[in-house]
């Protein structure tokens, strides 16, 4: 995110926003469902090309350079993480098409934006090419909505970010109407499309899921930029009113712009430090797994244990925790274990076909082979 924030400030260094975007950029809430439990994740690094197209966008219009960039930025991004292509792709597209159909005097009118949207189209040729089934899939799983993730609707996102910096946004995204330039356009109808994606998938599941999974991070970017220009401005607006006393509105400014970022930066720090990053299991949990390194013969040295806590079992245990997954999409595997425990653990067979000797789960257990020994400890009688 340090990069992101980089990044954000040089977008907006040239209108006067850039450390206030950086600043709410801070601020955008890691869970470990947005980054995962390191945040070593592709879109991490995706991030910073939103802002960075804004960038090229709004700089480069005027240049063939233009449709260069953005060519090696979206194939970049189509091997580092292709959720995020779609995202600035579609940036791409709302660009070219308000400078397509807004009047303009500039002989590239016509030119550059048709050569943009000519590079996104070769982008996804190129997709199609290298991975057809990838295309194949992601089409089949966003037109039926029977194959969506089963993971429950992103709660609390808007309190997450902070209601200081969502007033911020709000406040900017009506700079942004208000001035009415076609680059603020478009990143006015790219926030817009974006949180109207993710208000009506949980409801429809049609379309990407990834792009709902991720699409909160994307517009974190877009509040924080936008954000941090309503910061600006209403600097500029209180020291514009009392221009008649030039040090009574420089304090004014400085007040002001200083409340607001000291009472964001405490509650988003309250909600990060409030964020259960690496807590996988609770302390109950923690003392059933103490308890079977404790008591358990060491002749039983397999455990079946949801895959989610599983990461925990073999440190605390001792003993080898059969298998370990956090992820949306499990593996096979991972499916086989879910549909094993959720079945009540009534195959023996799929146990011994697999070394497995004991199992914990808070779940029903439907097996007479199997004998609780503890709590939601259950060992394998031969």
């Amino acid at each position: 995110l340090s990069i992101l924030a980089l990044m954000a400030y040089f977008f907006g260094k040239e209108k006067g926003f850039g450390l206030a975007a950086a600043f709410l950029i801070v601020l955008i809430p890691t869970t470990t469902r947005f980054l995962g439990p390191a945040f070593a994740v592709p879109v991490a690094l995706a991030l910073v090309f939103i802002p960075l197209t804004l960038l090229i966008l709004n700089q480069s219009m005027g240049t063939l350079r233009r449709p260069l960039i953005l060519f090696l930025i979206c194939l970049g991004l189509l091997f580092i993480h292709p959720p995020t292509m779609a995202i600035v792709t579609c940036i791409c597209i709302i660009h070219s098409l308000i400078f397509l159909f807004l009047r303009s005097t500039s002989k590239s009118r016509y030119l550059l934006p048709l050569l943009t949207l000519v590079i996104v189209a070769l982008v996804y040729m190129i997709m199609a090419l290298w991975a057809p089934s990838a295309i194949e899939f992601v089409l089949e799983e966003a037109s039926d909505s029977e194959r969506h993730l089963t993971l429950p609707p992103i709660m609390n996102t808007l309190s997450d970010f902070g209601f200081i910096p969502v007033a911020l946004f709000v406040i900017g995204a009506a700079i942004l109407a208000y001035q009415g330039t076609r680059f603020y356009w478009t990143m006015l109808l790219s926030v817009v499309a974006l949180l109207a994606f993710i208000q009506l998938y949980p409801h429809f599941y049609v379309g990407p899921d990834i792009i709902y999974e991720r699409g909160w991070l994307y517009t974190y970017v877009f509040m924080a930029l936008i954000g941090g220009l309503a910061l600006v401005s209403l600097g500029q607006y209180a020291k514009s009113a009392l221009n008649h006393s030039p040090a009574l509105a420089f304090t004014v400014q400085f007040t002001a712009v200083a409340f607001l970022v000291i009472v964001a930066l405490a509650f988003s720090l309250r909600n990060h430090l409030d964020e259960p990053y690496y807590h996988m299991i609770d302390d109950n949990i923690y003392e059933d797994f103490l308890w079977i390194e404790e008591n358990v013969p060491p002749e039983y040295d397999t455990c079946l244990v949801d895959k989610g806590m599983a990461w925990a079992f073999a440190p605390v245990s001792g003993k080898f925790g059969y298998y370990a997954e956090i992820a949306p999409n499990p593996h096979p595997e991972g499916r086989s274990v879910m549909e094993f425990l959720q079945n009540g653990a009534n195959d023996t067979s799929w146990l011994k076909d697999r070394g497995i000797d004991m199992v914990y789960t808070q779940g029903l257990v439907q097996n007479d082979d199997l004998v609780e020994v503890h709590n939601n400890v259950y060992l394998l009688i031969e």
